[in-house]
């Protein structure tokens, strides 16, 4: 439900939504944060490259990096997994997305 919600046609929604998934993030025990890593990060790396409201992306940007620096190491090389699957990609947009993650993912470790 709450990872929908960051597609909200208006801002101060996606905003709102974006803010109590931050605190998600910060405050889930290690474990269930762990177990779910994925289900965040690929929902929050296409609201990053599509969000044409600078404060919610800097949200999403604040909580991708907060997201790197909570889990495991085995959880952050699948992520980073992820991200070299799509530099991987023939398609430029997907390279792009894969570039930003591993910067994200850098910046939070």
């Amino acid at each position: 439900f709450l990872l929908k919600n960051i597609e909200y046609e208006e801002p101060s929604g996606r905003l709102a939504d974006l803010n109590l998934l931050h605190a998600v993030v910060k405050e889930f025990p290690l474990e269930y944060l762990n177990s779910s890593a994925a289900l965040f990060f690929i929902p929050f790396m296409l609201r990053m490259m599509n969000e044409g409201n600078k404060l919610c992306q800097a949200v999403v940007h604040e909580t991708m990096m907060l997201l790197a620096s909570r889990v495991s190491v085995d959880v952050f090389k699948k992520l980073r997994g992820f991200c070299q699957q799509w530099i991987d990609s023939d398609k430029p947009v997907m390279r792009r997305t894969g570039l930003v993650g591993v910067l994200l993912l850098t910046q939070g470790r």
